[in-house]
């Protein structure tokens, strides 16, 4: 299977195409040493497979900044009673071989996620395939204020 496939069945996809597996222990751990020592400095809470076909699974919520370099980032678009965004991976895997990942932003505390857009010129923009992958999350993990939270950002689909 090549990788625009993959892209196309999360696109295509809905919440209940997935078997959502959203507590307990996980494999993939963010490695690396400290002083020598071996530690984890990170890993998914949440892992989906897709029902029809296994091979194919998303985890998220391993910390985009394992040394808290932006432990206050408020970027301009999480306009949100709580503004802090926390930045987090989401992972696809294709038969347990990591194939692609997005950095994508829990945001509001915690009640959402969204992509993390660039700056082009005088807007933020988020491609589509973030934008699919994110939408998707949330609605696997029960999120039903995705497009909300996304409208409410100002943040530009790319393309729209």
């Amino acid at each position: 299977m090549q990788l625009h496939e993959i892209w196309n069945i999360i696109s295509e996809s809905w919440d209940e195409w997935w078997n959502y597996m959203p507590e307990g222990p996980l494999f993939n751990y963010n490695l690396g040493t400290s002083n020598g020592d071996a530690m984890v400095f990170g890993w998914h809470d949440a892992r989906a497979v897709l029902n029809e076909d296994v091979n194919i699974a998303i985890e998220w919520g391993m910390t985009g900044d394992p040394f808290e370099n932006r432990r206050d980032y408020k970027p301009e678009w999480a306009k949100f009673p709580d503004p802090t965004a926390q930045l987090v991976y989401a992972d696809i895997f294709y038969a347990g071989a990591l194939v692609d990942r997005v950095l994508m932003a829990s945001v509001d505390g915690g009640r959402a996620y969204l992509p993390v857009p660039k700056r082009e010129g005088d807007r933020w923009v988020a491609m589509d395939r973030p934008y699919q992958l994110v939408r998707l999350i949330s609605d696997i993990s029960g999120g039903r204020d995705f497009e909300e939270y996304f409208k409410r950002s100002g943040i530009y689909k790319w393309p729209a």
